[in-house]
């Protein structure tokens, strides 16, 4: 299996060597932040790279915080992903 063309070995190396208390998934986004930014504009990356960012936030909030998910916020969370699932797909043709 592989990731990128990274074997899953050398990509947990990579991960651990990276930064050890970020983990897998702010690498994942990085490496794909990383990646976009070669391949489309910068707009379109930080663009990328702030959707990721409202997303998780909204993950911390809706996991650890003592508060209500009212179903706009669902409903927009929900866009958010599919958003970056299609970009995603589009960009790396996945």
């Amino acid at each position: 299996m592989f990731f990128f063309g990274i074997d899953y070995k050398k990509l947990k190396e990579d991960i651990a060597c990276s930064n050890p208390h970020k983990g897998t998934h702010q690498y994942v986004i990085n490496f794909i932040y990383k990646e976009l930014s070669s391949l489309t504009s910068i707009e379109e990356s930080r663009n990328f790279k702030r959707k990721i960012k409202e997303l998780k936030q909204f993950r911390i909030e809706s996991d650890y915080e003592e508060i209500e998910i009212l179903s706009n916020q669902g409903n927009k969370a929900y866009t958010l992903a599919k958003e970056i699932r299609t970009y995603i797909i589009e960009n790396f043709k996945v």
